[in-house]
């Protein structure tokens, strides 16, 4: 059950007086309880005092580790909004987000100083572990927005999602009543922070008096390492990580309630697989836009049904055709979600805000209907961003990229189920005439230009690109030309 009631307050000064000796962070150096927690945000408060402003927004680069938490708290503490980056970016990318939003700090922790090094920009640098001897003066400061996670736009241009507390306050809520979280639980922090996915299983935790178990590093083994010592209860997954998982071993062990997929769509052959272990799999479906997950599906057995989720609590879903009407039952169009969890909007960005956001509500981009049950089957995404190892990446950005190159004439880059990744990048390159370009060369071009995740897992090089007379690709038509 949840042990905070309100959305509004200090949540983790709430539970250091509600449990004030209970285990929050578990690593393999040991173990840290909401005082300890507590104890060391509020020296991360002393620290930044007189370094940033109150009221602004900070980015922040940091791994999955227990100063990624703190940060967050400290940051919330002191009265400003943390900016969460996705840390595999290269820095040409952070720093064109940077400059995008016209933020002047980045709080950097010290074990990726030496991946990064801004100019023209206030760097923080800030270690695990502080040792100011400061008093507590105040329970907190907490701002309406609570954090801005980014998500890929449909221009190729992060865009800043604004989350409040409120909404995810209601994710937290909705996710207690759907599947009974405990205080004895514990939540694996198994996907990045820097994902709604991974951002979630610290709110949900600290809200609920969960244990957050920290595995030595996102890696297989790693996980399958916290896995069998820790044994959390809970688990979130994208499909890639859970194939590999069981390739290497993962069976059901006493105590594990759920593992969330999530993040891109799940092949029969994973699922399968992991329901012939007797593992726990619950289907989710959500987006940084709706706080996580919004609809889910627990699955029974081999022969249960792969689609058709559940609404959450508090959740109502619509189908709309393109002119925002909403569509009867079983007819395929654009999912919306209206909930408390739905973001406050994008930052600096009204035009999209607009666009995707209306009275409360989330066009979600994504295709799919609702059955006279109310079940969602979800067919994916309208907009052609392809979602590839629970990561969402715009094609156009690696099109953009790729064009850079001076021997490189025409591209469209595109996605193609695959059993894996879910969907993998796939690029059509016309090269101009005697440049000498081979797969090796773009590939090594692309990681300067894109994070390694995005580079295509396949090139074909075609004479032509077929398009319309207004630009526009043909997709079946290059499809076939290349036997795919």
């Amino acid at each position: 059950m949840m042990s905070i009631d309100k959305p509004g307050g200090n949540w983790l000064f709430a539970q250091k007086e509600i449990n004030p000796d209970k285990i929050f962070l578990t690593t393999d150096d040991g173990q840290l309880t909401f005082s300890e927690v507590y104890e060391l945000v509020i020296k991360f408060e002393h620290f930044l005092s007189g370094k940033i402003k109150k009221d602004s927004y900070v980015p922040l680069l940091c791994e999955n580790n227990p100063g990624f938490i703190i940060s967050i708290f400290a940051l919330w503490q002191y009265g400003a909004t943390p900016v969460v980056l996705n840390h595999k970016l290269t820095q040409r990318e952070i720093t064109a987000i940077i400059q995008r939003y016209n933020f002047s700090h980045i709080l950097l922790h010290s074990g990726l100083q030496n991946k990064f090094s801004f100019t023209n920009i206030n760097l923080i640098i800030f270690p695990d572990l502080f040792d100011y001897d400061v008093e507590e003066t105040k329970a907190g400061n907490y701002k309406s927005t609570a954090v801005v996670l980014f998500t890929s736009g449909s221009k190729g241009e992060p865009k800043g999602v604004k989350l409040s507390f409120g909404n995810l306050f209601h994710n937290a809520l909705s996710f207690n009543y759907e599947f009974k979280s405990a205080a004895e639980d514990k939540f694996l922090a198994s996907l990045p922070f820097y994902h709604i996915g991974g951002f979630s299983i610290i709110t949900r935790s600290v809200l609920c008096g969960m244990q957050i178990i920290f595995p030595n590093g996102l890696k297989t083994e790693n996980l399958l390492t916290a896995l069998k010592v820790h044994k959390p209860t809970y688990i979130s997954l994208v499909p890639t990580m859970l194939k590999r998982l069981i390739e290497k071993g993962l069976t059901h062990y006493e105590g594990l309630k759920n593992i969330f997929v999530g993040g891109a769509p799940s092949t029969r052959n994973i699922l399968t697989d992991a329901l012939g272990k007797h593992l726990p799999v619950t289907l989710v479906y959500g987006a940084t836009e709706t706080s996580s997950m919004i609809a889910f599906k627990k699955l029974k057995d081999s022969n249960d049904e792969y689609n058709g989720l559940k609404p959450m609590r508090n959740v109502n879903l619509k189908i709309t055709d393109d002119r925002k009407n909403e569509m009867p039952a079983n007819t395929i169009g654009e999912i919306v979600v209206s909930a408390p969890q739905v973001a406050q909007g994008y930052l600096h960005n009204k035009e999209s805000s607009a666009v995707k956001f209306e009275n409360n509500s989330y066009y979600t981009g994504d295709a799919g209907y609702i059955d006279e049950t109310g079940k969602l089957f979800v067919f994916g995404r309208k907009d052609g961003i392809i979602i590839s190892g629970g990561e969402n990446v715009n094609p156009s950005e690696i099109e953009e990229a790729l064009l850079l190159h001076p021997g490189v004439e025409d591209v469209y880059v595109f996605g193609e189920a695959n059993a894996e990744w879910g969907e993998q990048i796939v690029a059509a390159v016309k090269i101009i005439a005697n440049s000498n370009i081979t797969i090796s060369n773009l590939k090594e071009y692309l990681r300067t230009k894109i994070a390694s995740y995005k580079i295509p897992k396949k090139f074909f090089f075609v004479d032509a690109i077929p398009r319309t007379e207004l630009g526009k690709v043909k997709q079946s038509e290059l499809k076939n030309l290349l036997n795919i």
